[in-house]
């Protein structure tokens, strides 16, 4: 039986990067966090995104088109700041991701 297989030499493997998180907000204390990444070699599908910051943590998965959401109750006159990395399967990291919850 012939097998194909691929070796990759001198591979550098690119960190995945979050092109997008924001909050939407869906009533008092009600948010959609929402977000995309890419990788430029390989797939993000079922990566996990850890969001963490001065309001909650949370842990959710990518897609297979690369996009996370999930939705989230906090006191309704917090604010602050939250943040989003992953890791790929080669352990690169990505960016680090920023966004503001509240009025300012």
């Amino acid at each position: 039986v012939d097998t194909s297989v691929t070796v990759d030499v001198n591979r550098t493997n690119l960190p995945p990067n979050i092109t997008l998180f924001y909050p939407e907000q869906d009533g008092p204390g009600t948010y959609y966090i929402i977000g995309q990444v890419t990788d430029l070699d390989d797939d993000v599908s079922g990566l996990l995104i850890d969001v963490y910051g001065e309001l909650f943590t949370e842990r959710c998965a990518v897609d297979e088109n690369g996009c996370f959401e999930f939705a989230v109750i906090i006191d309704d006159e917090a604010i602050g700041f939250e943040y989003a990395q992953t890791l790929d399967l080669h352990g690169a990291l990505s960016n680090i991701r920023e966004l503001f919850i509240g009025a300012l």
